[in-house]
């Protein structure tokens, strides 16, 4: 970003002199504003050199050092300004797709309560260990994978199945680290530890599936050298052939591959960020550009396309009550309650409140009009 900023400011800088006749000084403002860019992509290619890898950015470096060695500073610069815009984009992206992850992260739990022989013991989740009898108060986060010990208990689900439903469980029944305890408080025994359990496995296969290169971007890196030499080639052919060495640096500006190795990553790391954003785990970038061949999707289940949260869908009252006064009364008694239902119905009532008091402060405005 410091250098996309940079270039912005130089080639503005650079204009303005150009447009007040100034026209030696605007030449060495583009210089200046190209070349730190031309440094910054040479310790990447030194790098990727010392790697054994040979990079396509290249060609980018030979095009703004070729510019301004021929004193076409304006074209070098403009090379600079697609290098780092393009890497800004992806910085950009990349940070998406990391607050998505943050936000995975931040429902992870990091403390849990350990039931000793003496009480209650508050540990951090790495001091798990299998066997362990844990409590899990209201609203509680279950921190490790394991078997319910008390007779009944309330889960919700929906960060890890989608499922907007409320699970009720009886005792022995499998908890998944991840959930939330919609219920009262429960016991349970932890048969995981807190990183070998459910909700660690999605964030770490998050983490991969934004680290992992998809293939098309190892396309680009796997023919990197041929269309290096390809370029050479044929800028170098451009100049022998015209004599005039502009039109390399043309064949050069041209070839600068900057949405070869900067859209495909960019795409891809955002789509991922965004899916996570929205609870979808996706494994790589080759799962996300297989995609492109889809034409039939099948969802084995409905909590997949539901919001996670419940909704009052109808309602049935005794023989003389009246509904509105009937939901207003529940609606009463469940904003309470934290239970997913109880949220529902005081929605619900929330809503069908929200008409009636607004048709009578029309009525009364009415009246004071007429008055």
């Amino acid at each position: 970003m410091a250098l996309s900023i940079w270039v912005l400011l130089g080639l503005a800088a650079g204009a303005i002199l150009l447009a007040i006749g100034r026209d030696g000084p605007s030449v060495w403002v583009w210089s200046i504003t190209a070349l730190p860019v031309a440094a910054h992509v040479a310790v990447g290619v030194v790098r990727s050199l010392a790697g054994g890898k040979l990079g396509v950015d290249i060609i980018a470096l030979a095009a703004i050092l070729a510019a301004v060695a021929m004193a076409e500073p304006l074209t070098g610069a403009v090379v600079a300004l697609m290098v780092a815009g393009g890497e800004a984009l992806e910085g950009w992206a990349e940070g998406r797709a990391t607050r998505a992850l943050t936000a995975l992260l931040a429902r992870a739990p990091r403390q849990a309560a350990r039931l000793t022989a003496t009480g209650i013991e508050e540990i951090g989740v790495e001091a798990i260990a299998v066997g362990d009898t844990l409590l899990v108060r209201k609203g509680e986060t279950v921190p490790a994978d394991g078997v319910l010990e008390d007779d009944a208990a309330t889960l919700d689900d929906s960060a890890l199945t989608g499922e907007s439903q409320p699970v009720n469980l009886v005792r022995g029944g499998k908890l998944r680290s991840g959930a939330v305890n919609a219920g009262s408080a429960l016991r349970m025994r932890a048969d995981h530890t807190a990183e070998t359990s459910s909700y660690a496995a999605i964030i770490r296969l998050t983490r991969d599936a934004a680290e992992t290169r998809p293939p098309l971007a190892r396309l680009a890196d796997r023919w990197a050298l041929g269309f290096v030499a390809l370029t050479a080639l044929v800028a170098g052919g451009a100049w022998a052939w015209t004599g005039d060495a502009v039109r390399a640096l043309a064949v050069l500006v041209v070839a600068t591959p900057c949405p070869l190795i900067l859209a495909a990553p960019i795409a891809l790391v955002a789509g991922i960020g965004r899916a996570a954003a929205r609870g979808i785990v996706i494994k790589g970038g080759g799962a996300l550009e297989r995609l492109a061949c889809v034409s039939t999707i099948l969802f084995d289940k409905t909590g997949t396309l539901t919001t996670g949260h419940l909704r009052l869908a109808a309602m049935d009252v005794a023989p003389g009550m009246d509904r509105d006064a009937a939901l207003r009364l529940v609606g009463i008694l469940a904003q309470g309650s934290t239970h997913p239902v109880s949220e529902a119905l005081a929605a619900a009532a929330r809503a069908r409140s929200r008409p009636a008091v607004a048709g009578r402060a029309g009525r009364s405005g009415g009246r004071r009009r007429r008055g």
